[in-house]
């Protein structure tokens, strides 16, 4: 068998698809609708709406510290619940060695 041996590339088209410009494609990454965006998997949408709400909250300032308070404790609450994740990370005993240095 020799190299490209019995392949024939007769009658294969290819037609690339059509690109979008810079422009449509920052528009694209504003989501619309970022409760769809995060539930289709569009995350680089989740991300940009993320970025602009810790902006927005940054910017307000003083009027905006429930909103930033609940986010901390949320992420808290998130940091917390990681640590049963770690049995099926490292294994049960280094689990265990884990559970024992906090």
């Amino acid at each position: 068998m020799g190299v490209n041996a019995g392949l024939s590339l007769e009658g294969l088209e290819y037609t690339p698809k059509e690109t979008t410009g810079a422009i449509e494609t920052l528009l694209a990454i504003i989501p619309t609708n970022p409760f769809k965006a995060l539930a289709e998997g569009q995350m680089l949408q989740v991300i940009a709406f993320a970025l602009f709400l810790g902006a927005g909250i940054v910017m307000v300032g003083k009027q905006a510290r429930i909103v930033k308070d609940f986010f901390n404790g949320f992420a808290e609450i998130m940091a917390e619940s990681s640590l049963f994740c770690f049995p099926s990370v490292f294994g049960f005993r280094r689990y265990l060695w884990l559970c024992r240095r906090i």
